[in-house]
């Protein structure tokens, strides 16, 4: 046991040791929605409609029926026009009639004329990266669109990581406002998808680190060792929000932590809750400046950059 401890330590040390964890790449049956069913807000067809109620439109054909009226704009939504008619899946709505809308701004499906958040029912997140208009400098920024579940449906035969998604698609309707208008403007590229469990590996090396900041804190506290310094690389996403990632350490847990004597007085607060609370909560523009690495493993744990057979690859999102 002795000569397999050093053997352990020797590869922990070579960052050798991989951890794997369990994905889900096709498309799921799991819980389409919340159990909680809301009530609607009613609008009169006639009424002004900003932007963004107009965004949390009942259904897709409702968002284009609005959307493709003559008066609309993308930043100050519809006027009132006591003229104003549309026609939605064949029926003629007057301008007296009402018309409903989500109350909530998260992501919701239509259920039982109310509505249900779909927040839960992430397929997987694709990262862009665009540069702003009219900005001096060439300097990329970079985010990400959530995509549900629900617009993949209709495609689960196809490859679900490249599916189009129109304007009217609950992913595109509640996606970050920047990266759906370089989308929409053909300035943003797509560099790859991440899907929960993904494994990321970033580096350190040139970003200054502030004591404040929980990142700062969590290099600075597993700065010693070998094995912490290549530990200390490895994320695993565990969540997500309109432009953010929440990671967590793939090497560490909480289990212990509170027993762990000399070792748990030794952490700062900020790296305690990267590690027993929601974890590292990051803008995806703010990771990249830590040239993060999607990491794909093969059945040996070896990473994955190329394949003949169509298996998931590693990416850089500096490429």
């Amino acid at each position: 046991m002795n000569t397999l401890l050093d053997l352990l330590n020797d590869a922990l040390d070579s960052d050798r040791v991989s951890v794997t964890r369990c994905q889900r790449m096709s498309l799921g049956n799991s819980q389409a929605h919340a159990a909680t069913i809301r009530k609607m807000k009613h609008v009169e067809l006639s009424s002004p409609m900003d932007a963004d109620l107009i965004r949390r439109a009942s259904t897709p054909a409702l968002y284009c029926a609005l959307t493709r009226l003559p008066e609309y704009s993308p930043e100050k939504g519809l006027p009132e026009n006591r003229g104003r008619e549309i026609v939605l899946n064949g029926r003629h709505i007057r301008s007296t009639e009402t018309i409903d809308f989500f109350v909530s701004g998260a992501a919701q499906l239509m259920v039982r004329n109310g509505s249900a958040e779909i927040g839960d029912s992430i397929h997987h997140m694709r990262i862009y990266r665009y540069r702003k208009t009219g900005a001096k400098s060439q300097k990329y920024m970079y985010g990400m669109i959530r995509v549900f579940q629900i617009d993949l449906l209709h495609a689960s035969s196809e490859d679900l990581f490249a599916v189009q998604l129109p304007p009217q698609s609950v992913s595109v309707r509640y996606g970050d406002k920047n990266v759906v208008q370089a989308i929409q403007e053909g300035r943003a590229e797509y560099l790859g998808y991440i899907v929960p469990n993904d494994e990321i590996l970033i580096s350190y090396e040139g970003v200054q680190m502030k004591d404040s900041e929980k990142i700062g804190a969590y290099a600075n506290d597993f700065s010693g060792t070998a094995s912490e310094l290549a530990q200390r690389r490895h994320w695993v996403v565990v969540g997500s929000d309109v432009s953010k990632l929440a990671l967590r350490p793939s090497y560490l847990s909480e289990e212990g932590l509170e027993n762990s004597g000399s070792e748990s007085d030794r952490l700062s607060n900020q790296t305690r809750k990267v590690i027993e609370g929601k974890g590292w909560v990051v803008a995806v523009n703010i990771l990249a400046k830590y040239h993060p690495v999607v990491i794909r493993r093969n059945a040996l744990g070896e990473p994955r950059f190329r394949t003949d057979s169509g298996m998931p690859v590693s990416w850089r999102w500096d490429r």
